[in-house]
């Protein structure tokens, strides 16, 4: 008897449809390309990127290894992504196991990209399990 029950409500929940909410806005679909750096990137490479429909660049400006430090390629990057049209988007990496507390880490960051004359606004914090 219970297998003449459950036979049918499996097969009307197969072929049952799901109703679509009415008023339901639709996002437009979009993607834009960007790339993450760590590296020294001149400005033809940037150039390049823009050239093939790159929109921004995210770059390093804090180095996790050792103790931590303040990425050096940071500033140059930053100049020539923007000069090749780019977006810029910084973030950092803190070393988690490093003796600096994780505000002398950004401190870090922070005066090095204003000793280097650029306006910082915004910072990614990229966290990763240990």
């Amino acid at each position: 008897m219970k297998l003449l029950f459950i036979f049918p409500v499996v097969v009307a929940t197969c072929l049952a449809k799901a109703i679509a909410p009415e008023g339901v806005v639709k996002a437009a679909a979009g993607y834009a390309y960007a790339v993450d750096l760590e590296v020294p990137v001149p400005l033809s490479g940037f150039n390049c990127m823009k050239k093939y429909g790159y929109k921004t660049a995210f770059i390093r400006a804090y180095d996790p290894t050792g103790a931590g430090r303040f990425d050096t390629n940071a500033v140059n990057n930053i100049r020539n992504a923007n000069q090749a049209g780019l977006g810029t988007e910084v973030y950092m990496t803190p070393q988690l196991h490093s003796n600096k507390r994780g505000s002398q880490q950004f401190r870090e960051l922070y005066e090095g990209l204003r000793n280097g004359k650029i306006q910082v606004r915004t910072v990614w914090v990229q966290v990763t399990s240990p």
